[in-house]
């Protein structure tokens, strides 16, 4: 057992860390064509979005694809 005393800066066992946010939100859209012109008209859409949202401790995602 050592018997000596020592000094140590409170900063040195404290960290304060920015408390996380409970509200975050991500959405992403995507939207592609695709048009050919010949003896044979074509076109082909797709469009896609997803999102995301976090409330506390709860998440909620969606997600949203339609080909035409």
């Amino acid at each position: 057992l050592a018997t000596e005393s020592m000094s140590v800066p409170l900063a040195q066992f404290f960290e304060l860390k920015e408390p996380e946010d409970p509200f975050d939100w991500d959405s992403n859209i995507e939207l592609s064509a695709d048009v050919k012109r010949g003896n044979t008209d074509t076109l082909n859409t797709k469009w896609r979005a997803d999102t995301s949202v976090k409330l506390g401790d709860h998440r909620h995602i969606a997600d949203v694809t339609f080909f035409r």
